[in-house]
C-alpha cells in the first residue's frame, strides 16, 4: 500500500522544496539516469507561492515500458519497493524503504505519454501561470485541511471537481500551441509576461471601446484580460513587429464550440493602424484554424462604428449578416 499521511497539514510554500527536489533528483539520476528522460517535480510544492502538503512529489519519465524491468532492478538494489501502479493505469510507484535523509517524497515512473503524466504537466504549469486560478486551489486546499484534517480520502476527493476543470482548460485544445510567422510579424501566445504591454493597449479607451470593456486602470485588469484568454477553450497570440519584437496588438479564438465553431477576435494599437499588419496577421490565423482545429465556422462581432474592421473581415472573405444586433454586425466565414 502506498503511504497515506494520518493528518491532513497543509503549510505556507517554503522555496527549500524546490533544493530538496533538486537534491533527490541527483539521487535518482544516479541510479537510473541513462535509461530515463527526466525527472519532473509535480504536485503542490512544484508551485511556487502555493500552500501544499510538505511532500515532494517526482515524476520519472521514461520512453516506454521496455526499460522498466531495469528501472524496477536498479531502484530495488538502491532500497526501493516497487509497488506496481496502485490501480492507477500511466504510473508505476515506488516506496523508499531507508533513510536517504531527504523529507517525505512519493516516487512514481511514468511513459513519457501516460495520462497521470501528462495530466499532472499540465495541471502544474497552469497554475504556474495563472495567479488568480493559483489562488483560488490554495484557498480551496485550506478550506479543505481544516475540514477534513483527520480524513486524506475526503480532502483529495474535494479536489476533484477543481482539478478537472483546470484539466479541461488545458487538455481540451487538440493541436499543438504554434507560433506564427509572415514577413513582417511573429505571433506567439498570448502570457502574463506581457501584462505590461496588454495594459498599454487596452488603457486606450478606443480600443476598449470595440473590446466592449472598460479601459484598463490597472496592472491588475490587464492580468485578467489575459487570464482570460489563457482560461478560455480558445487560442490567443501576441503579436510582434518581427525586426524589433514589438507589441503591437493581439487576435485568436475564443468560445470554441465543440472543436467545429470559434469567433474570432483581435486589437491593434493605433499607431499601426493602417498599415496592413492585422490583415496580415488574421490570415495564418485563419489558416491554422481551418487546417489545424479543423473549425467549420469562424465568426466575428464587429461594432457598427468600428468600419475599419468590418471592411478588414470583408477583405478576408467574411460574410457580414444582414441584421443588425445590440449595434453589433456579425460576420461569418465556413470552411
Amino acid at each position: 500500500m502506498v503511504e497515506r499521511t494520518k493528518v491532513v497539514e497543509v503549510v505556507p510554500y517554503n522555496p527549500e522544496w524546490k533544493t530538496e527536489f533538486e537534491q533527490i533528483k541527483t539521487m535518482i539520476m544516479n541510479y537510473i539516469g541513462d535509461v530515463i528522460l527526466a525527472v519532473e517535480h509535480v504536485g503542490s510544492t512544484s508551485i511556487e507561492g502555493l500552500s501544499a502538503k510538505p511532500i515532494i512529489d517526482l515524476d520519472v519519465v521514461m520512453d516506454s515500458y521496455d526499460v522498466l524491468p531495469d528501472i524496477i532492478e536498479r531502484l530495488e538494489k538502491a532500497g526501493f519497493e516497487y509497488q506496481g501502479n496502485l490501480g492507477i493505469e500511466g504510473r508505476e510507484a515506488f516506496k523508499r524503504t531507508f533513510d536517504d535523509g531527504f523529507m517525505k517524497y512519493h516516487l512514481y515512473v511514468c511513459p513519457k505519454d501516460g495520462k497521470g503524466y501528462v495530466e499532472h504537466i499540465a495541471f502544474r504549469d497552469y497554475l504556474r501561470a495563472n495567479e488568480s486560478a493559483r489562488k483560488d486551489y490554495e484557498t480551496l486546499k485550506l478550506k479543505l485541511a481544516e475540514t477534513y484534517r483527520y480524513d486524506i480520502d475526503n480532502y483529495c476527493d474535494k479536489k476533484t471537481d477543481f482539478v478537472k476543470d483546470i484539466l479541461r482548460l488545458t487538455l481540451l485544445k487538440p493541436y499543438a500551441y504554434p507560433r506564427l510567422e509572415t514577413s513582417r510579424l511573429l505571433l506567439k501566445e498570448l502570457t502574463l509576461e506581457y501584462t505590461n504591454e496588454v495594459f498599454a493597449l487596452f488603457s486606450d479607451p478606443v480600443i476598449a471601446k470595440f473590446m466592449d470593456i472598460e479601459p484598463c486602470h490597472t496592472r491588475q485588469e490587464a492580468e485578467e484580460i489575459i487570464t482570460f484568454h489563457l482560461e478560455d477553450t480558445g487560442t490567443r497570440w501576441g503579436i510582434f513587429l518581427k525586426e524589433e519584437n514589438r507589441f503591437i496588438g493581439t487576435c485568436g479564438y475564443h468560445c470554441l464550440d465543440m472543436n467545429t465553431k470559434a469567433e474570432i477576435g483581435f486589437d491593434l494599437a493605433k499607431d499601426y493602424w493602417g498599415k496592413g499588419y492585422m490583415q496580415e496577421a488574421l490570415a495564418p490565423v485563419i489558416d491554422f484554424g481551418l487546417s489545424q482545429m479543423n473549425l467549420v465556422f469562424i465568426e466575428a462581432t464587429v461594432d457598427v462604428e468600428n468600419m475599419r474592421s468590418q471592411r478588414l473581415l470583408e477583405k478576408l472573405s467574411f460574410i457580414k449578416a444582414e441584421e443588425l444586433k445590440d449595434d453589433l454586425y456579425y460576420y461569418s466565414l465556413q470552411s
